[in-house]
């Protein structure tokens, strides 16, 4: 809180909670317009690790924070329980989204499907991480404007929607997905500008999958791919090439196959691509983001 009141033209506390501060700023009459903060770290208080006293426990802080402050334009969301998941649909200038939904077992699809259905639309980066059931099929329906996406999930059902369009994805990212991933890839449809394919333990996207994938979307543009502990075979990295001719890095590993099986297709089928050099998962969009902010503050 002290920060911003003293220093109000920063945009940005790096990933210090700052709910808290903007409410306490609000109850000393500091404006909305007083303030450039413009990308926000916010976390339910349960998620602190402190024990507050109850006079201390402010259970509506990011509810505040939302009410007064309600232009801010990046979130990053570590923790977040039901009562202000309903808040998020008021953030009408949000256009950077990453929420964990790990903590609150009230937190459903509907509920985050309601919240999307208000400001999806605005979304151009959106990264999500949860352990309950979500039909991501039917969230991402709420954001066709998306330019950036990552998925980390553990549980999916059966998902409502055969297909959604993302033409504008630029950027995917599937991390720690053990199982199911074909469900993934199985809906998204016309993800034809995709510059950048992050894979990050899915080892269940194999060849098969791949080839599924390349029926509804184009990897003409792909300019980088990371996929490490994937599940594809040489005939399946072979595809990617012969789809990829802009490929200029690509890391590939699969536990089951040697790295000189890969070097080889590279070779026979003449791609420029960098192989296997210096692309690392901290490249990675919302990691680098992530990075970037964490040193603001270091």
């Amino acid at each position: 809180m002290v920060i911003l009141q003293h220093c109000a033209a920063l945009t940005s506390l790096g990933f210090i909670e700052s709910s808290g501060a903007l409410a306490e700023l609000h109850r000393m009459g500091i404006a909305p317009y007083e303030l450039k903060l413009r990308q926000c770290y916010w976390r339910d208080q349960e998620y602190d690790g402190v024990a507050y006293s109850e006079t201390e426990f402010n259970e509506h802080r990011v509810r505040e924070a939302v009410l007064h402050y309600p232009t801010i334009e990046e979130l990053d969301f570590d923790g977040c329980c039901l009562r202000s998941m309903q808040c998020l649909r008021n953030l009408r200038n949000l256009v950077f989204l990453r929420i964990a939904l790990d903590g609150d077992a009230e937190i459903s699809s509907v509920t985050f499907n309601d919240v999307l259905q208000e400001i999806g639309p605005q979304l151009k980066h959106l990264s999500f991480n949860f352990d309950v059931p979500m039909d991501v099929s039917v969230l991402l329906q709420n954001c066709p404007n998306l330019e950036s996406l990552r998925i980390e999930g553990h549980i999916f059902p059966e998902f409502a929607n055969p297909a959604v369009r993302l033409t504008k994805l630029q950027r995917l990212t599937i991390t720690f997905i053990l199982v199911n991933v074909g469900r993934i890839f199985s809906f998204l449809s016309d993800c034809n500008q995709l510059t950048e394919l992050f894979l990050l333990q899915a080892p269940f996207f194999d060849d098969q999958i791949l080839h599924q994938f390349l029926k509804r979307n184009s990897l003409l543009n792909l300019k980088v791919a990371y996929l490490n502990y994937c599940g594809l075979t040489d005939l399946g990295f072979r595809e990617l090439l012969l789809n990829a001719p802009q490929l200029e890095k690509v890391h590939i590993y699969n536990s089951n196959r040697n790295r000189n099986i890969f070097e080889r297709v590279l070779i026979e089928t003449n791609h420029k691509a960098l192989f296997n050099d210096g692309l690392r998962s901290e490249d990675e969009f919302f990691e680098k983001r992530s990075f970037f902010y964490a040193c603001d503050w270091d």
